[in-house]
């Protein structure tokens, strides 16, 4: 008997825990939520913890037992952020292969084609990340406030992402299909090059509505891998393999 009360007493601690740990979890998402409407519609000068705890109708003390400034509080948000874009990154490298199986291409045009889908998915991400990819270019432009503690939260997960091209880049450049280059480096300027264009989304000056970021960002790309070496006709089949219209299904997988 005793052992059975025991036994009893142990799952009930146990549910109590669990039940804590949802509260708790529906509590942070919560917040995240708040933080994520308000960059939104004020942008990330404007955020303050203040305006947080208002949205979420709680005091400002219980905010700061989840996170301890509002560097933190962007930290979480802009890592959850990173995490989402890099799994629609992930699912499109992973569809792009099962399209690369069913063309008749060499294993040099393949390597080609799987860098410019990379480059394809940061312009077409927006469509399917809407939210993730706004938030992103946000961040780029503004000054966040992250401490150390921040940044070790944010760091490891973008160099994740990152790792992806940088590979790419590596193979690529070990099949000969592009000159021989520091692959970071690159991976670098080649994402906050793409980025960096696409801004012009956002700008607000006459004339500036007849740019098409996505097509200039799409020509960046293409003339980046042109000046690390990619042959001209391979590049085309390459181009030509992983359209731009391919992109949001690989992405999202909405035809599969």
């Amino acid at each position: 008997m005793t052992t059975g009360l025991n036994h009893i007493h142990t799952m009930n601690m146990i549910q109590t825990s669990e039940r804590r740990e949802r509260s708790r979890a529906a509590r942070r998402d919560a917040f995240l939520d708040a933080t994520r409407e308000l960059i939104e519609e004020h942008g990330i000068e404007a955020l303050t913890i203040k305006a947080v705890a208002e949205r979420v109708d709680c005091a400002v003390g219980t905010l700061y037992t989840y996170f301890s400034s509002k560097g933190a509080l962007v930290a979480a948000l802009q890592a959850e952020a990173i995490t989402r874009l890099g799994a629609a990154y992930s699912r499109a490298a992973d569809r792009l292969e099962d399209d690369l199986a069913t063309l008749a291409i060499d294993v040099d045009t393949a390597a080609l084609a799987r860098l410019v889908a990379f480059g394809r998915s940061i312009i077409a991400v927006g469509q399917v990340l809407p939210e993730e990819y706004r938030l992103q270019q946000r961040l780029l432009s503004a000054q966040t406030g992250y401490d150390d503690d921040d940044l070790a939260l944010v760091a490891p997960v973008a160099f994740a992402v990152l790792a992806r091209p940088e590979r790419l880049l590596r193979e690529a450049a070990a099949l000969g299909v592009i000159d021989d280059g520091d692959a970071f480096d690159r991976t670098i300027a080649w994402v906050a090059g793409i980025n960096g264009v696409l801004t012009l989304a956002s700008v607000q000056w006459p004339g500036a509505d007849g740019f098409d970021p996505a097509a200039l960002a799409d020509m960046l790309h293409l003339n980046l891998l042109r000046g690390w070496g990619a042959e001209p006709g391979a590049l085309a089949a390459a181009d030509a393999a992983v359209p731009r219209s391919r992109m949001a299904a690989l992405l999202d997988g909405s035809d599969r």
